[in-house]
């Protein structure tokens, strides 16, 4: 079918609006993410900074494509070079980099790239970053608390357990080691009938503990139980909330 000039002036027009409009739509939806996104050139050259990744890094769009990867990117963090093989490589990366903003702070950030062409065959890389600052900051915090916690649970004098509701020993205290005569190595992960005198009434016990528990309650109760080299202790108030 024949088509006039005007005609395909008109279709090259559609399309072209058509392009724009599609163009708008793919920008909106970028710059609407959480998460920084660069678009990028396998040799380091940055063609594209969606919102988040300028707040991320501190910069305008203009900024970080004048400066490229490098101007965003650690480039003392040893992990950076075989991150960048291994996209090379295989066509992906995911992992932990370093990154910098413009007033030169380093963070950790995760990143998500691989390569891919485009209609003209050209190469192109696509990164995803996410801060992590607050997630090494939380993790800190909790290894702290958790520390914090192990110091107290090992200075009380009372011998502590920690044990499942099927009565699998998770933990014990110092004062428990040497209450008991077992070291942790040696009894972690153990049932507790290693510890009673009679483990069949411990059972029954702790069939009305997990019943005490579940409805949130704390009970109080006395056994009788036995070291390591079989001595047996005078009954013992056994505590369990």
């Amino acid at each position: 079918m024949n088509h006039t000039v005007a005609e395909l002036r008109n279709k090259l027009n559609q399309l072209k609006d058509e392009n724009e409009r599609l163009r708008k739509e793919y920008r909106s939806i970028v710059d609407n993410s959480l998460d920084a996104i660069l678009l990028t050139s396998p040799d380091g050259r940055v063609h594209f900074a969606n919102k988040a990744a300028c707040s991320l890094f501190q910069m305008t769009e203009k900024e970080i494509i004048e400066g490229g990867r490098m101007a965003v990117v650690d480039e003392k963090d040893p992990r950076l070079a075989p991150a960048l093989a291994q996209r090379q490589r295989v066509g992906s990366f995911r992992g932990e980099v370093n990154f910098k903003r413009k007033d030169g702070t380093i963070f950790p950030g995760d990143v998500s790239s691989v390569i891919f062409e485009d209609s003209e065959g050209q190469p192109f890389t696509s990164m995803i970053i996410r801060d992590l600052t607050q997630i090494r900051k939380k993790e800190r915090n909790l290894k702290e608390s958790e520390l914090l916690l192990r110091s107290v649970f090992n200075a009380l004098d009372e011998a502590v357990f920690v044990v499942t509701l099927d009565r699998k020993i998770l933990s014990m205290n110092k004062s428990a080691e040497l209450m008991f005569g077992y070291s942790y190595e040696k009894i972690a992960g153990r049932s507790t009938e290693i510890l009673h005198v009679d483990f069949e009434h411990y059972k029954t016990f702790s069939n009305y503990v997990a019943a005490t528990l579940i409805n949130g309650q704390t009970a109080n109760f006395e056994f009788e139980v036995k070291r390591k080299n079989g001595e047996i202790f005078l009954p013992i108030t056994l505590c369990l909330y």
